[in-house]
């Protein structure tokens, strides 16, 4: 998003330029279309380019015909052609985007009104160490433009250039730099991919502020040496940090986004839908669980009604699951196990630090069973503490790993003194390490995980699992024995 936006900026500049030169309607009706594809594409980024392209050509009426002249019924309508219609579009397009989000629950705190003080920041924050230290030197210049010398250069270029043109080039694409951070402040401060525009341009800055240094001083060894100087300092830099985060591995056992998702992508069926609680209003476990969703913040108004009843914020799709991370201020504790809707029960269980719930489908004791020597184990019996009087279990089973074959769903088995046994559907739950152990990268969800509530039960119980295999339950070998007090 953002770097188109830039490319549409940089094509509307080429053609600017070519227009004021060569006074051509074709080069002026292209700038105008380039650069209304870049506020189009992301007002943000599109608009300081406009500002800066009509400041331009301001300075350069008022220096080339004075001040009486530059304000001329031509110059008038054209800057109306060049600067306004491309505001025009932008605002119209922004205006009819505000229609449709006004519409919507949740759309309305995002209409351009609702994000406006947002988007531009504050007079304190524009003066702020974190801007000057954190966004200008550290994401800019330490990062991309070699420091102190690259600073160095380019503010050098500004004084020792005895070419004005080139002087020019320099200035403007400094101000292309660095304008928007004071324009849309706080959007710069929140979001680091906000800089690669201004990035694009301070490198253009300072690779023209070399050619300055260059024809002044005419030595190419110093040409050279500056220039290794600043691909040692970007190295530096970027082994630093940018090559850790893509030498990071980011997967299901560290990460908490992809671990949610998995098991979402696992447990609602395509043509469902879940909610989520307590994750701000993120949108990455829908797009990493490739499931339609509805994440609901701690400040949504209707947060309540959101809670009862949610399916009505799905746009019509059967509810799959409930997702509450621990932000979220309710549901808390044993609220958790009440999770039912529309009359059906959802089952519980953990992952990544949430809890999720999805529809619980009752054990069908009409089919037939068996005792299986099921390949898998139990790896986790315990009780846990986020709700009190629960126990915690999880594991992995499978028909044949090394064939691929998984069991149709997954029950833990609660079997007392007595010998009565009490079934507890299991959602699915990815396991990298079993599908290593078994060279099968895409063997699915072959772990159980399950959150059962033992508030009124006492004494000696064995966990065990049980799996439905086609028309057959299979009760697995695997078992151990919990002593719940209360």
């Amino acid at each position: 998003m953002e770097t188109a936006a830039v490319f549409f900026a940089v094509v509307a500049i080429k053609y600017f330029i070519d227009f004021l030169v060569l006074e051509k309607r074709t080069n002026a009706l292209l700038f105008v279309l380039f650069i209304g594809l870049s506020i189009l594409q992301k007002a943000t980024t599109g608009l300081p380019v406009l500002a800066v392209m009509a400041l331009l050509f301001l300075f350069r009426e008022l220096n080339k015909k004075g001040v009486v002249n530059a304000f001329s019924v031509r110059n008038v309508f054209l800057s109306f052609a060049l600067f306004g219609i491309p505001i025009i579009v932008g605002a119209g397009w922004a205006f009819y985007t505000d229609v449709v989000k006004v519409n919507n629950e949740f759309g309305v705190y995002i209409t351009s009104s609702a994000l406006s003080q947002w988007n531009w920041g504050t007079i304190s924050q524009r003066f702020s160490e974190t801007l000057y230290v954190d966004v200008i030197w550290k994401r800019l210049l330490q990062d991309n433009l070699g420091g102190v010398l690259g600073l160095a250069i380019m503010l050098g270029a500004m004084f020792v250039s005895k070419n004005k043109k080139l002087k020019l080039v320099v200035g403007v694409s400094l101000l292309l730099g660095v304008l928007p951070l004071f324009i849309f402040t706080n959007l710069h401060l929140i979001h680091l991919y906000y800089q690669s525009a201004n990035a694009i341009f301070l490198i253009f800055a300072l690779s023209v502020a070399l050619v300055v240094i260059f024809d002044s001083l005419r030595s190419t060894g110093v040409l050279i040496g500056l220039f290794v100087a600043l691909m040692a300092s970007n190295y530096v830099a970027f082994s630093g940090g940018y090559y850790r985060d893509i030498k990071s591995s980011f997967n299901v056992g560290n990460t908490q986004e992809l671990a949610v998702a998995s098991v979402l992508k696992n447990n609602v069926k395509q043509g469902e839908a879940f909610i989520a609680f307590g994750y701000d209003w993120s949108s990455a476990l829908s797009y990493y669980s490739e499931r339609k969703s509805f994440t609901v913040p701690n400040w949504f108004k209707n947060y309540d009604n959101a809670l009862a009843n949610p399916q009505s914020y799905l746009g019509g799709l059967p509810l799959g699951a409930v997702v509450v991370c621990p932000a979220a201020p309710r549901p808390k504790g044993r609220d958790l196990l009440d999770l039912s809707f529309d009359n059906e029960k959802f089952k519980l269980m953990e992952m990544g630090g949430c809890f999720i719930g999805t529809p619980e489908h009752l054990m069908d004791f009409n089919k037939d069973k068996i005792t299986a020597n099921c390949e898998g184990s139990l790896d986790n019996v315990s009780e846990l503490d986020k709700i009190p009087q629960t126990l915690s279990v999880s594991g992995w089973t499978a028909v044949s790993g090394a064939n691929g074959d998984l069991a149709d769903r997954v029950y833990v088995t609660l079997t007392d003194s007595k010998g009565l046994v009490n079934y507890y559907e299991a959602a699915s739950v990815s396991r990298p390490d079993v599908n290593e152990y078994f060279s099968q990268a895409s063997l699915g969800p072959v772990g159980f995980s399950r959150i059962i509530d033992v508030k009124d039960m006492a004494g000696d119980y064995s966990v065990g699992v049980a799996r439905v295999v086609k028309n057959t339950v299979e009760l697995c070998q695997f078992k151990t024995g919990v002593k719940i007090n209360h």
